[in-house]
């Protein structure tokens, strides 16, 4: 086989193991935004980061355990209820130090908050390779959680600087006011 046709097969193959790549590079993707998000992130508390350091290490565990599966090897960790649970659990912490959210917040804030945002869409670009694999049902549940995970903690970090809510539908109630234009104050900020 030549280079031109490995190249050929790259680019035209469908085959279930691709997107078994595509989900373990999702899941590294994912834990390579959260570093970031860690490292420019002074002022999370510790906790917060070491929660993140060991979400990174949930995601090369399943990164390793899909490629193990893609080349026909076992897994070199066997992924348990306790990988869900214990995001369900920090999801739950975190929440609570929140006030209920009354819709969507925009990606943006902080540094750090921003960077949660990105990380979040990873992670749903991940979840939706793993449902499009038909991976196990146990990584689409973790990858779930850690959305959810990674919106509070989002939140958290633009805790001071506050969310930015999505207002459904606004460009289609202002037609007479410009983006670049204040609201009027019946809308708020």
């Amino acid at each position: 086989m030549t280079p031109s046709d490995v190249t050929q097969r790259v680019r035209t193959s469908a085959d279930p193991v691709d997107t078994r790549l595509m989900l373990a590079g999702g899941c590294e993707e994912a834990a390579a935004v959260l570093g970031v998000a860690v490292s420019i992130g002074a002022t999370l508390p510790f906790s917060v980061v070491r929660l993140l350091a060991r979400v990174q290490n949930d995601l090369y565990d399943i990164s390793s355990a899909v490629r193990a599966v893609a080349r026909g090897d076992d897994p070199p960790v066997e992924l348990s209820d306790v990988y869900v649970d214990r995001v369900d659990r920090a999801v739950e912490h975190y929440d609570a130090m929140l006030e209920p959210a009354a819709v969507a917040a925009l990606p943006g804030g902080t540094h750090t908050g921003a960077s949660l945002h990105h990380a979040r869409t990873v992670v749903f670009r991940a979840e939706r390779a793993a449902r499009a694999v038909g991976a196990d049902p146990l990584i689409i549940r973790y990858l779930l959680a850690l959305e959810v995970l990674v919106v509070v903690l989002a939140r958290l970090a633009n805790a001071e600087h506050g969310d930015t809510d999505w207002q459904p539908g606004l460009s289609g109630r202002l037609d007479k006011v410009e983006l670049w234009e204040p609201l009027p104050e019946e809308w708020g900020p």
